[in-house]
């Protein structure tokens, strides 16, 4: 009887303790679950931060929205510090563990948000210890920035070699195609810079450009770029415009109707300076 007595105060007890508060989460052990947790941790502010911004979006009141964009601007300047702070320890995980996926990880997240200079020592750990990853065609942009934005030239041109030397050691066409792409991309952008004078050389970097978009074309032209569409299609769609859209092109023609119903095309103005507007509704 006292046997029974003791089993059945022990099962109460347990019965008690599984009714109780729950357990507070154990801390990560693993860099990978530090790691995962700077990252949801980062989202999950980012998430708090605009959430103002999407109710001011839906509020007519001018006080009630002045009120939440304001909100919202202090909640950001705060994400961004956490933001800056999370990637900085993100940073040490990815230059303890270099040669390791997380520290692979650790380094796509966090090189984006950081100053140049720790962007590219970045860079350069992926690019030593996983150049046979496909997951390396996420430091492509952070090259062509470097291509674009480091002082000295030999700098830039070492960004654009560090691209080519991916084309050749990456085992996957996927890699292969995005870098082919961007280098082809890097020169059209440079041959016209948004918002800016061309240069002198924009000739000569067009046909790089050209010649970069054909090759991705005839290479890799069946490669899926995201979605449906494939390199063959943004290759196709890019040599169009630097064939026929670019300063000094013949305007291809246009046809159709002006607002009194009037047909027209646009080769009845060849020789005027036509502003063309292009609009819709959804």
């Amino acid at each position: 009887m006292k046997r029974f007595w003791g089993l059945a105060l022990g099962l109460t007890l347990v019965g008690s303790t599984a009714a109780g508060p729950p357990e507070v989460a154990p801390p990560p052990k693993s860099t990978a679950q530090v790691l995962a947790k700077l990252q949801k941790d980062v989202a999950d502010s980012y998430n708090r931060a605009i959430e103002p911004l999407r109710k001011a979006q839906q509020v007519n009141d001018p006080a009630e929205k002045k009120k939440l964009q304001d909100e919202f601007s202090k909640l950001y300047t705060e994400h961004q510090k956490f933001e800056s702070e999370c990637q900085a320890k993100a940073v040490a995980i990815a230059k303890a563990e270099a040669q390791t996926e997380v520290g692979l990880d650790a380094a796509i997240w966090a090189a984006p948000g950081r100053k140049p200079p720790e962007r590219k020592e970045l860079v350069n750990l992926v690019i030593e210890y996983h150049m046979t990853s496909k997951k390396i065609a996420n430091v492509l942009g952070l090259l062509t920035r470097e291509a674009v934005e480091e002082p000295a030239a030999k700098d830039r041109a070492k960004a654009l070699d560090t691209m080519e030397l991916i084309v050749t050691k990456s085992p996957h066409k996927s890699v292969q195609a995005a870098a082919v792409f961007a280098i082809a991309d890097f020169y059209k952008n440079k041959a016209e810079p948004y918002g800016r004078k061309a240069p002198t050389n924009s000739e000569e970097l067009s046909k790089k450009a050209e010649a970069g978009f054909e090759r991705v074309l005839k290479e890799y032209g069946d490669v899926v770029q995201y979605g449906k569409r494939t390199f063959g299609d943004a290759a196709k769609t890019t040599l169009y415009e630097i064939r026929n859209l670019r300063v000094g092109k013949t305007v291809p023609e246009i046809e159709g109707e002006d607002v009194d119903g009037a047909k027209f095309k646009i080769s009845d103005y060849r020789g005027k300076v036509v502003m063309l507007d292009f609009w819709g509704h959804w």
